[in-house]
């Protein structure tokens, strides 16, 4: 027998998204209940005014760019995820203890590009900061195995969270998150806008993405960056209102590149 009064799951769907709060913490939620791309959507649209900090991190010296290496050699598949040498996590450490120095709170969570060097990177920094780490697939778009479609961007390009752990037994890890619609502007602009204003937000990421960022048409002010030294870090703001960012300079070799 037809229900005169039944709703259709499309006419029901809007209204839930009407009477939810859109705020980011509930569209962050949403992200693990519901369609992904709506959320991001939703997430985009939720108005905020005010800024964020934003701390790009290079990871530090990797294997396979150090002469007389032999890396290519055992790698396999896995070509495109080298891993640290000794120098690159003694880069790490220094590099975190820049960080504690310049940032106003200490970050609960570091955000890192699921690849071996960004992890070995971040677990330095991670516990000297005393922060957890979050895998964020989007912060490996930008890398260029990805960009030149070397590697598919998809869940089995990198490590398992068991594999991780081999990698880095003191690894204080949060949650792995996989949304493979993110391009790496759209993960730092959702990351910026769910830590909201006034906030530090880190990422552990690639040299491109940092390039890239400073270079691209949301950047309004502020030099482009070319030169990218292992762990340096890269500093901008996100205007939550203009959806803008400024670059402010970046910290290289623990000295001020250009600012």
């Amino acid at each position: 027998m037809h229900c005169q009064n039944a709703e259709s799951p499309v006419k029901q769907e809007k209204e839930e998204e009407r009477n939810e709060t859109t705020s980011p913490t509930t569209v962050l939620s949403s992200l693990n209940t519901k369609n992904t791309t709506m959320a991001l959507r939703r997430l985009y649209q939720t108005k905020q005014t005010g800024t964020v900090r934003l701390y790009l991190v290079r990871h530090g010296e990797r294997l396979d760019e150090v002469p007389g290496n032999t890396f290519y050699k055992n790698c396999g598949e896995q070509w495109y995820d080298p891993p640290l040498t000794e120098m690159g996590k003694r880069q790490a450490y220094y590099t975190a203890t820049y960080l504690k120095s310049i940032l106003q709170n200490l970050p609960p969570v570091l955000y890192v590009s699921p690849l071996s060097r960004t992890v070995q990177t971040a677990v330095e920094i991670a516990n000297y900061l005393n922060s957890f780490i979050e895998l964020v697939a989007g912060l490996a778009h930008c890398a260029a195995a990805f960009q030149s479609g070397g590697v598919l961007l998809q869940q089995s390009s990198f490590l398992s969270e068991s594999d991780i752990v081999t990698l880095c037994p003191t690894i204080k890890l949060g949650e792995y998150e996989w949304i493979d619609t993110d391009t790496f502007m759209d993960c730092i602009i959702r990351l910026c806008v769910i830590s909201g204003a006034n906030s530090e937000v880190v990422c552990v990421t690639h040299r491109e993405g940092i390039r890239d960022l400073s270079k691209s048409n949301l950047c309004v002010s502020g030099k482009k960056i070319q030169y990218t030294p292992y762990c340096c870090i890269a500093k901008f703001t996100y205007n939550l209102e203009t959806k803008t960012f400024q670059s402010h300079g970046i910290i290289g070799d623990n000295k001020e590149i250009y600012s």
